[in-house]
């Protein structure tokens, strides 16, 4: 084996545009993450004093500025000014005009009865006033009686409505017990809830009223109320668009400030005690200071700020995928889920936390981790939980405890996903997770002297948390996988189901390819667990590496029984070698029809590699051809780019000469195989996967044991005939 001066590993190919796209992918990411910052005032300095702390300089005030209120005054006098604006009403003038001259036509009608007609009239008014009563009738037909009656109907009717009714106080006003303002039109008057007439009071009102005036003639005055009453009605309307302007232009008057702070006035001194009224007049100060400098760069400095610090922590992780994840980092799509992964965390934490001020531990920060874990690799998912832990603490005021929980909890859950290769799985990561959780988070708000029952509450917090990130996780997998091209241990367990179309069809029409690539992939799946590989994909991608030879199964020597003549006989050899090379090419269309993933894609089509046709190129040498036709028996490559391919590529090799030994001992075996390998690695065809020489020796001794189980020595036994005979004798 010839052994080269440094690794073997082959760099890379980038395009020029690379740096270009994954440059803007960070800067967008950057850029959207930056935004959703909680709207924090943004000339507040990150390094303002906490409650409590101590003080280590005297904080003199350069000029004379306001002391604002902070939110919870302003919120308080704002429900205040909200619960006292006062209620508007309006007069509905049109309907109660319209009442007042049904009110009239009423008395023109009664006194244009006649004295013959007084019957059909009496009828026909009490149609048309069924609430009034014949004895009323009667009584306003009286000269003397009638035109005062009518003269107080009007007058106490005109009287109510002018004042306003309600059709009940309750139902109107509720519990908002404020002034109300009546308008009239432009015109409004201000009285007090007790004041507000409803239709239960109005009556109580017309009683009072018709008693004084007529004190000696209880029989008008019960008339008087009578008419009064039918004619009577809620004439008020809520005004609710009026009522809340008022509500918002009074809210409007609320000063901002409550108090000055006169220039050279001490705000607090040095190793005093920072209290709330210390902050507030050190908050009111940079505002006052960000007012006094609108230059742009004033402005736009803490923004240009953040977006820096979360550059800078994309970045490092960036260059966590350049130095160890070169294979990720040159792949635009996995950094796109990457980037929307951190994009969505982020849009979380600022819905979570900034919308509905909820707590950092509701955040699914250990999503990232899994779903990172399972589409990449492990690595790169416990980076992950780094990175959004650092992301979340930086939009959390840089709290450090809401990032180390992340942190923590990101490192579990990719370790509880590790062995995941069915969806109900997911169960594992629930239990995981939400122990971690409330490990940590009870740990830290031990630490911070939070109550006990606020720990209680975070860690329920936790819990929930917990919960949900797997049951995302098991959602969004499918949606990642389709649309990045991206193949998890799930996808390829379901593709390992020999059951399968594809594979079912392999068995019935060609059994010694079918054979051949389950033999492959034992010795492949046990190969990748010796050094480290995927051993799922390379198993998996076995099954499919020869779907290709469904096409002409027959051309192909594990599939030719005794008996029947081999087709290649009466084909040329550089025919025949057209006919095996097919069998990549049909076998990527064939694998695209299945809808193969891609990784199994690039086995097919990668694990010849560049490799001869020996056996075909030497007949083409025995009948007079030179070696510059070599080529036409070349496969066309490209070589195997990944560990799980170049197994594959050594064990397809390996199983198909192993049926060539006579007498498979162990010793035989294994110079079979030292030799097959180091072939393929003097030739070249390992070059351009990251493949170690300590890697190709581990490949090699676990090839030997599983094909040494495969063909261990077996019982010869006696025929029927021969055994009888022995009992005879």
């Amino acid at each position: 084996m010839r052994h080269p001066s440094k690794p073997n590993s082959k760099p890379i190919p980038r395009r020029p545009a690379d740096w270009l796209y994954q440059t803007l992918l960070i800067l967008i990411t950057a850029g959207i993450i930056s935004t959703l910052f909680p709207h924090s005032p943004l000339y507040q300095p990150i390094d303002m004093p906490k409650l409590g702390d101590i003080s280590r300089e005297d904080v003199i005030a350069p000029f004379t500025f306001p002391i604002l209120k902070n939110d919870e005054e302003l919120a308080k006098e704002t429900e205040e000014v909200a619960s006292t604006s006062p209620l508007v009403f309006d007069l509905d003038l049109k309907a109660t005009q319209d009442k007042l001259d049904q009110l009239e036509g009423f008395f023109q009608k009664v006194k244009g009865i006649g004295e013959v007609s007084l019957p059909e009239s009496l009828a026909v008014l009490g149609r048309d006033y069924p609430l009034i009563s014949p004895k009323a009738i009667g009584a306003i037909l009286q000269k003397g009686q009638g035109v005062k009656i009518e003269r107080e109907v009007k007058d106490l009717l005109s009287y109510l409505f002018s004042q306003g009714i309600v059709g009940s106080r309750k139902e109107v006003l509720g519990d908002r017990q404020r002034l109300i303002i009546i308008r009239n039109g432009e015109e409004g008057r201000e009285i007090t809830p007790k004041e507000l007439l409803d239709l239960n009071s109005a009556r109580e009102v017309i009683r009072s009223k018709v008693k004084g005036d007529f004190a000696q003639d209880d029989s008008s005055a019960e008339v008087a109320e009578e008419i009064v009453e039918t004619f009577l009605f809620p004439n008020l309307k809520f005004n609710q668009k009026e009522t809340e302007r008022r509500v918002q232009e009074a809210i409007g008057k609320i000063l901002p400030q409550k108090g000055l702070v006169l220039k050279n006035e001490r705000i607090i001194g040095s190793h005093e005690r920072v209290t709330s009224a210390h902050l507030e007049k050190l908050r009111s100060l940079a505002v006052a200071r960000s007012q006094r400098e609108r230059s742009f760069f004033a402005w736009s400095l803490p923004l240009v700020g953040r977006f820096l610090i979360v550059a800078l922590v994309i970045a490092l992780f960036s260059s966590y995928l350049y130095l160890f994840q070169r294979r990720v980092w040159t792949q635009f799509e996995k950094l796109a889920l990457i980037a929307i992964l951190l994009v969505f965390i982020s849009l979380a934490t600022y819905i979570i936390c900034g919308s509905f001020g909820l707590s950092s531990y509701l955040v699914p920060v250990a999503l990232v981790s899994m779903i990172l874990a399972i589409c990449l690799n492990a690595q790169i998912g416990i980076m992950g939980g780094v990175t959004v832990g650092l992301l979340l603490g930086v939009q959390r005021s840089f709290d450090f405890s809401s990032a180390l929980v992340a942190i923590v909890s990101g490192a579990v859950a990719v370790y509880s996903v590790l062995r995941i290769r069915q969806r109900h799985q997911f169960y594992r990561p629930m239990l995981y997770i939400s122990i971690t959780y409330v490990l940590t988070i009870f740990l830290v708000e031990t630490l911070k002297f939070s109550p006990f029952s606020q720990r209680i509450e975070f860690c329920s917090y936790g819990i929930l948390n917990g919960f949900l990130s797997p049951l995302f996780a098991m959602g969004f997998l499918p949606i990642f996988e389709r649309f990045f091209g991206i193949t998890t241990d799930i996808t390829l367990l379901e593709l390992s189901d020999l059951n399968r179309p594809i594979l079912r069809r392999m068995a019935i029409e060609a059994p010694g390819t079918y054979h051949h690539s389950l033999a492959v992939g034992n010795l492949a799946e046990a190969a990748a667990e010796a050094i480290g590989a995927n051993s799922l994909l390379a198993r998996v991608s076995s099954y499919y590496h020869d779907i290709g030879k469904l096409v002409k199964p027959d051309y192909f020597v594990e599939n030719q029984t005794q008996g029947r003549k081999n087709p290649h006989t009466k084909l040329a050899p550089t025919m025949s070698s057209l006919v095996l090379l097919s069998h990549v090419k049909e076998g990527i269309e064939e694998a695209r029809r299945e809808g193969l993933p891609k990784p199994i894609i690039d086995v097919i089509q990668q694990h010849h590699g560049t490799t001869t046709m020996d056996y075909f190129y030497e007949k083409a040498k025995q009948m007079g051809a030179d070696e510059a036709v070599r080529d036409k028996f070349r496969y066309p490559g490209p070589k195997p780019d990944t560990k799980e391919i170049a197994i594959i590529m050594l064990a397809d090799a390996v199983e198909a000469a192993s049926r060539t030994l006579t007498e498979a001992t162990p010793a035989r075996i294994r110079g079979l195989v030292k030799k097959i390998i180091n072939d393929k690695f003097s030739s070249g065809e390992l070059d351009s996967c990251e493949i170690t020489l300590r890697d190709l020796h581990l490949i090699e001794d676990s090839f030997v044991r599983v094909l040494t189980g495969m063909f261990h020595p077996r019982v010869d036994y006696p025929s029927t005939t021969e055994a009888k005979s022995r009992e005879r004798g």
